[in-house]
């Protein structure tokens, strides 16, 4: 797997059977679903300057990751 691309996140199970039927229902594959879910999440509970804090936050692990 390129991890600079992918990585895998651990969730329960029972999580993770209800995110696959909700894909499914929505005709869409796990990861869409996941992105979907997320960035609704992200649009009803952060303000802005956390939004801002998050991007930075996240380019700066991207930019270690790349360095190590």
């Amino acid at each position: 797997m390129d991890t600079s691309r992918w990585k895998s996140i651990l969730v329960p199970r029972d999580m993770y059977d209800e995110v696959r039927a909700i894909a499914t229902l929505e005709n869409r594959a796990i990861s869409g679903q996941l992105r979907t879910i997320f960035e609704s999440w992200k649009n009803d509970n952060l303000t802005e300057d956390d939004r801002s804090y998050i991007k930075v936050a996240a380019d700066e692990l991207r930019e270690s990751e790349t360095a190590a």
